[in-house]
């Protein structure tokens, strides 16, 4: 029998992480809205994290965009990470909640 002390650290631990990934990807967004309208220096600290971020990131993006491709200029696949995310954590908090009442 699995410690539902462990369980629980185990649930929020994963919650935690899935956030973290999502106040991310709103960064990473507002970040590249800035840099569409500003367009910072190139070798600025400011670039150096978005070109990090988005090489980690737009793969991502480009996965969903095979699923919803970019409707009249808009580009749905941040919103289906997002639900992605979302429905990870909804399927943890359910499966957490079974195996705490076993």
């Amino acid at each position: 029998m699995i410690n539902q002390q462990i369980l629980i650290y185990l649930y929020y631990g994963i919650s935690s992480l899935l956030q973290s990934v999502a106040v991310i990807l709103i960064a990473y967004i507002m970040m590249g809205w800035i840099v569409l309208g500003i367009q910072p220096k190139t070798n600025s600290t400011f670039m150096k994290i978005y070109m990090f971020l988005e090489e980690r990131i737009e793969p991502i993006f480009t996965y969903c965009r095979q699923f919803l491709p970019p409707i009249m200029g808009l580009d749905f696949s941040p919103f289906l990470v997002f639900l992605a995310i979302e429905g990870i954590q909804y399927l943890l908090g359910l499966l957490f909640r079974i195996l705490l009442s076993i």
